[in-house]
This record gives structure tokens, C-alpha cells and sequence, in this order.
């Protein structure tokens, strides 16, 4: 993915220009992939991440915030959610944590707070949106937040 796109640059190149806009495959791992190998010689660099899962993508739209960017694993930890009352798909729920700045949780980092803490909501059967890792990419995942099991 990204590292690729940075390693096939020319290792001369001093300026890139690239709009990643609604490519919703782009991840932090991604750019921090391509952080490590783009051209050293590069002197500006504008990467347009709205609408990916990038943590704050748009802070990454010149060469020094990329190079002081984080990725969201690196941010000191934390967990907010909202109770929706209807349903939402996965990608709703993507957009709805950018939208307030945030981003999914991954599955495993959101499965060792449940065995930590418990269930977020006890006693009901509710899931939410999370990024797995299946060895290669993010995938969509859902955890169940709730210990309660799903009635008919």
C-alpha cells in the first residue's frame, strides 16, 4: 500500500502532491509506512487524508506535521462512545468518531478493556464498530459490548 507508493517515488524527487480523499483503506499504518519510506529529499509534502481513517488526517498535509504526527495507538489512551437508539452500519460509525476527531477503536485494544473493565453495558446485547487486523489490513469488525444475549 503506502509504503509502496513511497518507496516506487524517485529518491530524488524534492516535492509530492497526493489527494487520498475518501480512500477509506488508508489507515495510520499507512502513512506511518509511508513516512518511513518516502525519499529523504523530499522537501514538501501535502498528503489530502479527509474521509480515510487516518487519526487526524489533516494534520498531515505538510512535511513537518507528517513528520511530528502520531498515530492514534500513540495517543494517550482513552475510550468514548455513544448509545445509539437505531441501528448504524460499520462505516456510519467510521464516520460518525471522524466527525468528533476520533476513530474506531481496534479489536484487540477494545477486547483487552472488556476484560479488564467488564462490559460497557451490562445486561443488554449491544455491539459496536471496531478495526481488526486480519495479518495484511484493517478490516471492519464488531464487538459486543453488552453481556446480555440477543433475544427473538
Amino acid at each position: 500500500g503506502m509504503s509502496i507508493l513511497a518507496s516506487s517515488l524517485p529518491r530524488d524527487l524534492e516535492v509530492v502532491d497526493v489527494d487520498l480523499t475518501h480512500c477509506r483503506g488508508i489507515t495510520d499504518r499507512g502513512v506511518a509506512c509511508f513516512r518511513e519510506a518516502m525519499p529523504e529529499t523530499l522537501n514538501v509534502v501535502h498528503l489530502k487524508l479527509a474521509h480515510t481513517q487516518v487519526w487526524k488526517g489533516d494534520a498531515c498535509n505538510s512535511l513537518e506535521a507528517l513528520t511530528s504526527w502520531s498515530p492514534f495507538a500513540s495517543e494517550p489512551p482513552g475510550l468514548l462512545y455513544w448509545k445509539r437508539t437505531s441501528p448504524v452500519s460499520w462505516w456510519q460509525s467510521s464516520d460518525l468518531a471522524q466527525l468528533h476527531q476520533a476513530r474506531l477503536m481496534g479489536t484487540e485494544a477494545l477486547q483487552e478493556i472488556l476484560q479488564a473493565q467488564g462490559p460497557l453495558l451490562p445486561g443488554e446485547n449491544q455491539w459496536v464498530a471496531a478495526c481488526g487486523f486480519d495479518g495484511r489490513t484493517e478490516v471492519e469488525d464488531w464487538i459486543q459490548v453488552g453481556d446480555a444475549e440477543a433475544t427473538t
